[in-house]
């Protein structure tokens, strides 16, 4: 049986997106673990399925690479929204996205017909506590901050440094979080510029991360490292965000999104 699919990514985070408004798989843990394989398969750091809505105009579930289920995610969330509106199931700039952490407001930019950037209203972020955590002979000072799912924000002093496939394990599977968690490693470059790295809860280190651009930038506003209402500038090892962060913790991420090719394989 072939199943048709489009690879999209932004700044180098990828997925792997269905068009499932007719069809839905049946197993998509098993399907996005099958997929998701680099060497193996499509490969990508996991599964984006793309479904009918009653309440928006599509609903977004996404799968990380080992077949668990993210609530949400801000770099798919804007392929979902340049799919919807170059395929012209959504013909207006303004899309409305359902999510496993409610509707998210995508706000096209467009061209020639193409989708350009796309700005994600995040809604709003929940900071948690702060607290030390041990790894390696190494003490880091971490915030929990959840903007739509659970991040944990660890600052460094050189994020390049780290060998995150030695430690990122470590911080994932923290016993403060029994279904594991997302963790940034955070450098401050300059007022409102941050370097981040990120290691996924189910996916590794990619490349870049929405959210977790979100989560690093109200940590670094909660920590005095950037200020409310300003464009805060996330670099990341595949490219570079941009987070607004208001002085009630509504958050928009601004991106761009891209399409890597479409493709069909036997499963």
């Amino acid at each position: 049986m072939g199943l048709d699919f489009i690879k999209m990514h932004s700044c180098g985070n990828d997925y792997i997106f269905i068009d499932c408004l007719n069809m839905q798989p049946t197993d998509p843990e098993d399907l996005a673990r099958k997929l998701s394989q680099r060497h193996f398969s499509v490969g990508a750091d996991g599964l984006v399925l793309i479904l009918p809505s009653k309440i928006a105009n599509a609903r977004m579930r996404i799968f990380n690479a080992d077949g668990s289920e993210a609530k949400m995610c801000g770099n798919a969330a804007r392929c979902v929204g340049k799919w919807l509106y170059e395929s012209g199931v959504a013909i207006k700039s303004h899309i409305k996205l359902e999510t496993e952490s409610g509707i998210r407001d995508l706000y096209l930019t467009v061209r020639d017909g193409a989708v350009e950037k796309i700005t994600v209203d995040m809604g709003y972020a929940t900071l948690g506590e702060m607290f030390f955590y041990e790894v390696c002979g190494e003490k880091y000072e971490m915030r929990s901050i959840n903007v739509g799912n659970e991040h944990q924000v660890a600052f460094v002093p050189d994020a390049d440094f780290l060998d995150l496939n030695k430690i990122g394990p470590c911080f994932e599977k923290n016993p403060r979080f029994s279904e594991g968690v997302n963790t940034e490693f955070c450098e401050i470059l300059d007022k409102n510029h941050l370097k981040v790295r990120t290691f996924e809860r189910g996916s590794g280190e990619t490349l870049a991360c929405g959210t977790g651009a979100c989560a690093s930038a109200v940590a670094g506003i909660n920590a005095g490292y950037c200020e409310f209402d300003k464009l805060i500038r996330v670099s990341m090892r595949g490219g570079e965000l941009a987070v607004f962060c208001g002085t009630d913790y509504r958050l928009r991420l601004l991106g761009d999104a891209k399409i890597a090719f479409w493709g069909a394989i036997e499963i």
